[in-house]
């Protein structure tokens, strides 16, 4: 298995983004990585890897695509854009950057994904599937629309939305908040339709939900 080495020489890219000839990418290969062979470099110019390491490399943006990659991470960089990420991988980290949307993220994690940490207000318009734990603590999360489906555990503290969920059980977190989204629980970000609120706790079998209390404790939401 072969790893990509971190970088640091470059702040951002030109509006224009990708490099489209495969000459440019073969030179850029070259002086951030070393050694590499066009084999990896496909004809539609995206780049396949097992390990793809660019951590804390001041990237705000991929000037070039990956395709097939298994461990993708771009943590603790300047990112404003995950444009350019691989569409599956079996891990996925992109935490510490100033992200505010997942647009671009792959479209299948097999494993864990880690976001935390960023700006994220919105999950993109592509469907997410995180097949492990979604960590996307410390964001500024308001809305649930189009929220991955997660198989794992889900850490969502520190976001406004917490303040919804944080009576509901871990286990129960990630079915919940597909309830919340089909009985169309929120209204314009910020309000909560409580009848149907109800019908998605009934939904998770939760009969012990302190509604006074989670009333009486919105900050960022109104209850209707």
């Amino acid at each position: 298995m072969k790893y990509i080495k971190n970088y640091s020489i470059f702040e951002s890219v030109s509006s224009d983004q990708f490099f489209k000839t495969k000459d440019e990418i073969e030179n850029w290969i070259l002086k951030i990585f070393g050694l590499f062979t066009d084999e990896h470099i496909n004809d539609d110019l995206t780049i396949d890897m097992d390990i793809v390491n660019l951590g804390h490399s001041k990237l705000v943006r991929f000037p070039v695509r990956f395709r097939k990659v298994e461990g993708f991470f771009c943590n603790n960089n300047n990112l404003v854009s995950l444009e350019g990420s691989p569409v599956e991988v079996n891990s996925f980290r992109c935490e510490f950057n100033n992200l505010t949307s997942l647009d671009g993220c792959p479209t299948l994690i097999r494993g864990d994904m880690h976001c935390e940490n960023n700006k994220i207000e919105s999950f993109g318009e592509e469907k997410i599937v995180i097949k492990g734990d979604l960590f996307i603590q410390n964001n500024n999360i308001k809305s649930i629309k189009n929220f991955p489906i997660v198989g794992g555990d889900i850490n969502i503290k520190n976001n406004p939305i917490h303040e919804i969920l944080q009576f509901i059980s871990k286990s129960d977190i990630s079915k919940f908040i597909e309830y919340l989204n089909e009985y169309d629980v929120m209204k314009n970000d910020n309000e909560i339709i409580m009848d149907r609120f109800k019908e998605a706790l009934y939904m998770i079998d939760n009969n012990d939900f302190p509604i006074e209390g989670f009333v009486y404790s919105l900050k960022n939401y109104k209850a209707i």
